[in-house]
Order: structure tokens, then C-alpha cells, then sequence
């Protein structure tokens, strides 16, 4: 009791709450003082009255939507941890069932000597037939294959005076 007559205000407000929270000496008190009391009705009607208007504004508990920010303070990696995860898994899956293809022996110097040999005629073939066809198609002038470029063409292309070219 800050007044030696009356209740605190806080004091009314806890024996709204919970009567057992008061000492029996202010108990005492609340139930035989008319001010007090009246205090104490005039608190609980308002707290009444506010709780009428905060059902009255409270959305209902069907058309509830969570904050976006709820709960991202926690768990705002989870779905990268578990995308990470997913990836891994599949990484991993994916290595084990792929066949494995042995690696290639080791040649000998002779066998590659061998291969480079059988390389070297199967170009000389194909460089006969390219000639074989080609012959045909473009005759071999090769004297003539450039015979219209000269110095005169070029000065036309791209004149250039020799001192200033120097």
C-alpha cells in the first residue's frame, strides 16, 4: 500500500489477475474499502471493454497469415542447408552409378612408332585422293592462279607514295 489508506493501482490490477497474489492485509482491505473497490470495477470494465474491441479488430484464427519475418532470425538458411544437401545427394549418386572406363595401357615407344607410321599412309592416301578429285574441279595452274595481281593492282588497292611512306 503506497497510500495508507488505499490500494496502489498496480495492486488492484494483480487482485484482478489473481486474488492470491495479495497479503491477507491488503485483501482485507480491498473487500471492505468503497473507493478501492470502485477503482477496481472501474479497471476491470475497462479491461473488459478492451478486450470486446480487441476481439472485434482480431482477424480470425482461420484467415491467420504468419509474418514473413517470424522465425527468419532461426531458420533462414534451413532451405539452403537443405538445397546443399539435395545437391550433394545427387552428386554423389550420380558418381557411384557411373561406369568407370579402365584407363588405357601404357604403349611401348615401338607401338607408337607402329601408329604414327600407319598415321603417316593413311594421310598420304587421302591427300592422293583430294588431289585425284580436286584436279578435276581445279586445274593445277599454279603459275597462273595469281596472275592478275601485280603492281599496278595493288597501287590501286592501296596507293602508298614511297616518300611518305618513310
Amino acid at each position: 500500500m503506497t497510500d495508507t489508506t488505499h490500494l496502489s493501482e498496480e495492486t488492484i490490477i494483480r487482485s484482478l489477475v489473481d486474488k492470491s497474489d495479495l497479503s491477507p492485509e491488503e485483501e482485507v482491505h480491498l473487500n471492505n474499502c468503497p473507493a478501492c473497490l470502485g477503482r477496481a470495477e472501474l479497471i476491470e470494465n475497462e479491461l473488459s471493454t478492451f478486450g470486446m474491441l480487441s476481439q472485434r479488430y482480431v482477424p480470425d484464427q482461420g484467415n491467420v497469415f504468419l509474418s514473413e519475418t517470424k522465425g527468419t532470425e532461426k531458420n533462414n538458411f534451413r532451405p539452403v542447408f537443405a538445397m546443399a544437401a539435395a545437391v550433394m545427394l545427387l552428386a554423389i549418386f550420380t558418381w557411384w552409378f557411373t561406369p568407370r572406363t579402365e584407363s588405357p595401357e601404357i604403349m611401348s615407344t615401338a607401338q607408337i612408332l607402329q601408329e604414327m607410321k600407319e598415321d603417316q599412309q593413311l594421310m598420304a592416301e587421302i591427300d592422293a585422293l583430294n588431289t585425284a578429285i580436286l584436279s578435276g574441279i581445279y586445274p593445277e595452274d599454279s603459275d597462273d592462279t595469281m596472275s592478275y595481281i601485280d603492281d599496278d593492282f595493288l597501287d590501286f588497292i592501296a596507293p602508298m607514295d614511297i616518300e611518305t611512306a618513310i
